[in-house]
């Protein structure tokens, strides 16, 4: 049945009502017409939202995560700190997001497990420059260079030691968190024909 020339109406399967979309059949789960943007023509559309939502998302876990990290450095320690680390979250929050839903747009196969690697290397990338960055404000700041030669050695492994520790500790957060919102948006996104 036509209703108001807007879209169509059925009660148990994915339907278009007044600019809307019905998807869950019986459960009636509201989802807004922005997700219908998963056509081909609106694939660059799509991915810039994807990829300022990333930013947005990554910028403000870097102020919750790197601001506080950084409060015991003086202030222009800690301003060039937070700038840079929030800076480089910002930019690949963004490229995972684009690059996710640009998947998520073009064809939805595995888009889970395609969404749970990009933002897993992604998410270990911003951890590694974060454990770099803070290793590196400390040391400047609070520490001066060793004198005895193992002491020099132990200072140089602890970087790549460190930026590991953040890449797995990034990895694991952001790949099980990209596993979960690439699923929730295969679900969500309509099913391409």
């Amino acid at each position: 049945m036509r209703l108001l020339g807007c879209g169509y109406w059925g009660a148990a399967t994915g339907v278009r009502l007044l600019g809307r979309s019905y998807v869950g059949g019986d459960f009636g789960i509201l989802v807004r017409s922005w997700l219908s943007l998963a056509t081909a023509r609106h694939i660059p559309t799509m991915t810039f939202i994807g990829g300022l939502g990333g930013t947005a998302l990554m910028g403000l876990l870097s102020f919750i995560i790197i601001g506080p990290a950084t409060a015991n450095l003086d202030g222009s320690a800690h301003l060039l700190t937070l700038s840079v680390a929030t800076a480089f979250a910002l930019i690949v929050g963004f490229l995972t997001a684009s690059a996710v839903l640009r998947r998520a747009a073009s064809r939805q196969r595995s888009l889970g497990l395609f969404s749970g690697i990009a933002a897993g290397f992604g998410c270990g990338l911003v951890g590694a420059v974060w454990a770099l960055a803070l290793l590196t404000a400390y040391m400047v700041s609070y520490s001066t260079w060793p004198d005895g030669l193992l002491s020099q050695v132990l200072t140089i492994l602890a970087f790549p030691a460190l930026a590991g520790l953040g890449f797995t500790i990034g990895a694991l957060a952001g790949g099980l968190s990209g596993l979960i919102a690439g699923g929730l948006l295969g679900v969500v996104l309509p099913a391409r024909r």
